[in-house]
């Protein structure tokens, strides 16, 4: 527990990541290794980033040494450690043992990539063969009783994740509602990472709707323009786009969500035309996220509360990170490949072993995605489209330093031009932890 919050503070708030041998010196964490009796104990300076990974990676070992053998569902095992030994190794650029530690994983956890199918179903509540699958090493456990309390106020088991992202649906009195709060979406330009490339549609009126019936899946007034419904369908049923973009997202129109007993057809949350808000808004596509959320009821059924497992690590991300390790560790360069195309392959429905046409040829291969971070690097954009909507991308763009790229990528967010400064790797230390303990320093560019 110990070393999981410390590489989680460690990743937001340390100066910087240990990259080409660099940066260990750098601001990390204030190390406590023991309970403290007095304020004055506790008040202690920041320790260097190096001196901070090695207090997680010998947190890491005892626990590999103590679960070695042990073995129980919805606990962390000795392969769970291991697991999130080789990530650490991978953080820190230890090659070595980071393809050690995955490898070992690989070969003797059991584990194995769950069929497509199952796999595009495994990220929902209401699916618990999804809990503690076969791709699954350690997951957070969460269960939400609406006996308990609101959300994430109060003593619960579940969490409020699902109220933020939560769909936003055409209702039956035609009004846009949402099954939570519902204000967070992929942006547009994020779609196009997935080989999604059409324009948001025009909206027309529904020569079928019928204003004597409620509005509902089948009787709607308006609908996005037949030319982009048939676009779209093609990218989609024929694969044409990335075929996890409708894991981790929901397709306005297309696609649906459950509340009060009915199914209700994904909608845009504002009618059209956009609000714009220092320039067009980046969000009219308007889907919403998919991964996380309750499919065949409202958040507001369970008080506020989501039960849907928040999955820590999964052999899909294993395969990835000891992909990079070969890579950037000077291995098997055709077995990084391989286990890039694994993880491609069963995205596509494929049997992930065995060669297909969908395969890269090379580590430089092209990609769906066309900016400079993702085009032309299979590793990095296999990352991105499968780990999408897992809270991971954040790490990656700060331990490959692409954060200048990514900024430019992405040019605008709601409040105006993004402007990405060499400090941005790191989140500011907050004033309040600051005045609680004079002896922490600040981080740089936030002085």
């Amino acid at each position: 527990m110990r070393a999981w919050h410390y590489f989680m503070a460690l990743t937001l708030f340390g100066e910087t990541y240990i990259h080409n041998g660099q940066g260990g010196d750098g601001l990390g964490m204030p190390l406590i290794t023991t309970p403290g009796t007095s304020f004055e104990e506790m008040r202690v300076p920041r320790a260097t980033v190096r001196e901070s990974w090695d207090l997680i990676i010998a947190d890491l070992k005892e626990a590999e040494a103590r679960l070695a053998g042990v073995s129980a569902e919805y606990r962390a095992d000795e392969h769970a450690v291991k697991a999130f030994l080789g990530r650490v190794y991978v953080f820190t650029e230890d090659w070595a043992n980071a393809t050690t530690y995955l490898k070992d994983v690989i070969d003797n956890s059991g584990k194995s990539l769950m069929p497509f199918d199952s796999y595009q179903e495994m990220f929902y509540e209401d699916n618990f063969e999804g809990n503690a699958n076969s791709e699954s090493l350690f997951e957070i456990t969460l269960r939400a009783k609406p006996g308990e309390g609101w959300g994430s106020w109060g003593p619960s088991t579940g969490s409020n994740a699902g109220m933020i992202n939560a769909p936003t649906f055409l209702g039956s009195d035609g009004g846009r509602t949402s099954t939570g709060w519902g204000n967070a979406f992929p942006a547009d330009e994020n779609l196009t990472r997935f080989g999604f490339n059409l324009a948001p549609p025009t909206w027309v009126a529904n020569p079928n709707y019928n204003p004597n019936q409620e509005m509902g899946m089948n009787n709607y007034n308006e609908m996005p323009d037949p030319t982009f419904l048939e676009a779209s369908r093609n990218l989609r049923n024929n694969q044409l786009a990335d075929p996890r973009l409708w894991v981790a997202t929901r397709q306005v129109f297309e696609d649906s969500t459950a509340a009060d007993g009915s199914y209700y057809r994904i909608w845009p949350q504002h009618e059209t035309p956009w609000n714009e808000i220092n320039g067009p808004s980046k969000f009219q596509h308007a889907w919403s996220f998919n991964k996380f959320m309750n499919k065949t009821k409202s958040e507001y059924n369970d008080n506020v509360q989501n039960g849907n497992n928040l999955f820590w690590l999964r052999l899909a991300d294993i395969y990835l990170l000891y992909a990079e390790a070969l890579i950037q560790g000077g291995g098997n360069q055709a077995e990084a490949l391989e286990y890039i195309n694994k993880v491609h392959r069963r995205a596509y429905g494929l049997p992930v072993d065995a060669p297909s046409a969908e395969d890269y040829t090379s580590l430089n291969d092209p990609t769906l995605a066309t900016d400079p971070v993702l085009a032309n690097n299979p590793l990095r954009y296999e990352r991105y489209i499968e780990l999408y909507g897992e809270g991971t991308w954040w790490w990656d763009v700060c331990r490959w330093k692409v954060g200048a790229e990514e900024a430019a990528f992405h040019q605008t967010s709601s409040v105006g031009n993004i402007q990405w400064d060499s400090w941005d790797y790191a989140l500011p230390i907050p004033i309040r932890e600051i005045e609680t303990n004079p002896n922490l320093q600040q981080n740089p560019g936030f002085e």
